[in-house]
């Protein structure tokens, strides 16, 4: 583990307008908000994207946001790589996953960065004892800094996606239908009913778990017994619980609410690839936006660049 220092300002801006200039004018390039993650009292983390179409080219952009209010927004990341996945095991404390190997670390306002042993795909905290990393060939454990891989059992596995509700109750979802069950240091091979990919889960109160995956795939497991909720034959990439409710999101209408045994379309954010909530609020990742729901109203927010990067 090594401190990072950031780029110079000085150098990063002259770049950082020649690399804008070209990744913009370029016929396709791909602008997203990648996650938003509560991050104290009325606050979050957001985490925008921009590079061209293979992302040889990118910025990764991580703001602190109060009220989300565009106006209340302080830039605490910028860099020239393409990042994939945000958490915070307390207030004030930040991951943010490289696509790649590296995991940088916000703690007393210094980053810090560190070389995993495989490519992860996302990282989830569930509070400062429990934070997990998923990805290409497995997963890691993050116990006090130190990083511990976990045993899968199954050396060639793509996880996606990870959530729980404690200790005994984290469940990981992957391509060809995996799903798996952490006990301990290893995880445990659950029948998911499909070998479709899957890409998002979440565990709620009541043990249900949700996982979402291509071609319109929802389903809910209670121990043994499987249900497939009745949906579009969209991907799906996210599903949360939030206030008593179940929303899902996919790739080409938004936000979906579970209803009986159907989904319902709810909110039209054209896409969204993560939620994350705490008590108050709902947030939502989308195609070039971020979103807060209260349980009653939307709000937005988008990334801008006038020669810096800004929420507007």
């Amino acid at each position: 583990m090594h401190n990072s220092i950031g780029t110079n300002e000085a150098i990063l801006s002259r770049q950082l307008v020649k690399d804008m200039e070209e990744i913009t004018s370029a016929s396709f390039y791909d602008c997203r908000c990648v996650q938003v993650v509560p991050y104290g009292k009325n606050r979050c983390a957001v985490l925008f994207a921009i590079g061209n179409k293979d992302h040889s080219l990118a910025y990764s952009v991580v703001f602190e946001v109060e009220d989300f209010d565009c106006n209340r927004s302080a830039t605490i990341l910028v860099e020239n790589k393409w990042f994939t996945s945000l958490a915070v095991p307390k207030p004030g404390e930040l991951y943010a996953l490289e696509a790649g190997q590296n995991l940088w670390h916000l703690q007393q306002q210094q980053w810090t960065t560190t070389r995993l042993s495989k490519p992860m795909n996302k990282i989830w905290s569930l509070n400062k004892q429990l934070t997990l990393a998923v990805g290409n060939g497995g997963s890691v454990i993050l116990d006090d800094n130190d990083l511990q891989n976990i045993t899968n059992g199954e050396k060639e596995i793509i996880l996606n996606d990870v959530h729980g509700t404690g200790a005994g109750a984290v469940y990981a979802v992957g391509n060809g239908g995996i799903m798996q069950h952490l006990t301990g240091a290893e995880w445990q091979r659950l029948p998911a009913g499909t070998t479709a990919d899957l890409r998002g889960v979440f565990v709620g109160q009541d043990g249900v778990v949700s996982c979402c995956g291509s071609e319109g795939l929802c389903l809910a497991i209670t121990g043994k017994d499987i249900k497939q909720w009745k949906a579009p034959d969209s991907d799906f990439f996210a599903v949360h619980g939030f206030k008593g409710d179940v929303f899902w999101g996919d790739g080409e209408f938004g936000v979906y609410k579970q209803k009986r045994l159907k989904l319902v379309e709810f909110e039209e954010t054209e896409a969204v690839f993560d939620f994350h909530s705490d008590y108050d609020f709902m947030y939502a990742a989308g195609e070039g936006t971020a979103w807060r729901f209260d349980g009653e109203n939307w709000k937005s927010l988008t990334l801008d660049f006038d020669g810096a990067f800004r929420l507007r």
